[in-house]
């Protein structure tokens, strides 16, 4: 299984790796720090998650769902950032995000998505 992280805060990437290898330390992590890297990232990669922040050091999330929603084979596009309130939240799931969570109190809600993703590989196995 592969998550890639689209998020240009080093710490908040750090937490998330961390997060994941408690879920399981053979989950493989991509990541970028802006749009410009995340988007052919991600449709090169073919990861299972994509975990992508709105505003990025270069472009922004909505360029990254732009470019790929629909035409990545993620199981789940979460948008994690400190931009989640409802114009923002509409916005993204309207642009092809499955989720969308705040950034200063959903971390364990990102996890859960991705275990979930992690959980249903591993049954069609």
């Amino acid at each position: 299984m592969m998550v890639y992280l689209v998020e240009d805060s080093l710490l908040v990437r750090e937490r998330l790796k961390d997060g994941i290898r408690e879920i399981d330390a053979g989950i493989r992590v991509c990541e970028s720090d802006s749009a410009e890297e995340a988007i052919p990232g991600i449709l090169e990669q073919h990861p299972d998650v994509v975990v992508l922040d709105l505003k990025l050091l270069r472009g922004s999330g909505l360029d990254v769902l732009r470019a790929v929603a629909g035409k990545s084979s993620a199981s789940s596009m979460v948008v994690f950032s400190s931009h989640a309130q409802a114009p923002y939240r509409s916005r993204c799931l309207a642009m092809g995000a499955d989720h969308v969570f705040d950034k200063s109190r959903d971390f364990g809600k990102v996890l859960e998505v991705i275990r979930g993703c992690r959980n249903e590989k591993e049954e069609n196995r």
